[in-house]
């Protein structure tokens, strides 16, 4: 009996008026990370903090998820990993071009860190691991890392707030993005609904 495995870092995400198009996903309620798609302040819905940030602020909400939501334990090669951006979490008070260039970076980290899972799937797979949670543990932990490195970008651009630290950081994410290339994927509809 093939037992059915349930991924509980995913939300359940109502997909309602969705649709793929370009090889993304984006609806009322996610977009999935897409090179040809940037975020626009128009995908920030979320409710804004006022309290804590009386002029300035925005924030991205993100998650790496696994697909598919639904997995046997013995379909270890179907199992991937993608950046997803929460439009209804995520908010802005003031609206420049400089912060969100700072917002669509910290995106484009979680990107990084998808890929990162990724590449380690696929070499898991070369060396012929198949047991599930194998591939669950190692994303959990690449996981886990991209907190850290996300509070480093702020800390070190000053929440993009210091231009020229906020410059070198797009070239370095861009650069980190460019070296895991091999690893892209292009999420559709169809990977969230599986």
């Amino acid at each position: 009996m093939k037992r059915i495995l349930v991924f509980t870092t995913l939300i359940t995400i109502c997909f309602q008026n969705s649709y793929s198009q370009s090889h993304f996903i984006y609806n009322d309620t996610i977009i999935s990370w897409n090179k040809n798609k940037k975020l626009r302040w128009e995908d920030f819905k979320g409710i804004k903090d006022t309290i804590n940030f009386t002029e300035f602020g925005a924030a991205t909400d993100y998650s790496i998820s696994l697909l598919p939501r639904n997995i046997k334990v013995d379909e270890y090669d179907k199992i991937n990993a993608i950046a997803l951006f929460y439009k209804k979490s995520s908010w802005a008070i003031s609206e420049s071009i400089g912060l969100l260039e700072h917002e669509q970076t910290h995106f484009d980290i979680a990107e990084i860190f998808a890929r990162k899972i990724r590449k380690c799937f696929a070499e898991m797979k070369e060396n012929g691991e198949t047991d599930i949670y194998s591939y669950i543990e190692i994303a959990e932990d690449l996981g886990s890392q991209c907190p850290v490195y996300q509070k480093l970008y702020d800390l070190e651009t000053g929440h993009g707030t210091i231009g020229l630290m906020q410059l070198k950081w797009n070239k370095k994410v861009a650069e980190e993005l460019k070296e895991l290339n091999a690893y892209k994927y292009n999420a559709t509809i169809e990977d969230i609904e599986n």
